[in-house]
């Protein structure tokens, strides 16, 4: 266990976690379904039919399905939304 200091409320353990946790975010390989929902700005059932529909064309960007757990290439995607090749 992480050596806490005794100053440290539990405000501010929760805010590092938070801080953290959108580090990893932003570090990602690989982005899940509710990522691409938040960046496009569009609903579940929405992002999980386009999602489909990407991942049968595998265009404009890659789409990876496991089970039925979508993964979507961050270095793809971002190209895509970026207008890149």
């Amino acid at each position: 266990m992480a050596n806490v200091s005794s100053r440290e409320s539990g405000a501010d353990l929760m805010d590092r976690n938070d801080t953290m946790q959108e580090n990893d975010a932003a570090e990602k390989v690989v982005y899940l379904a509710q990522d691409i929902q938040k960046l496009l700005g569009i609903g579940r059932s929405r992002c999980y039919t386009y999602l489909e529909e990407v991942y049968k064309k595998q265009e404009p960007f890659r789409v990876i399905k496991i089970g039925k757990l979508f993964r979507v290439p961050r270095q793809s995607f971002d190209n895509w939304l970026n207008g890149c090749d």
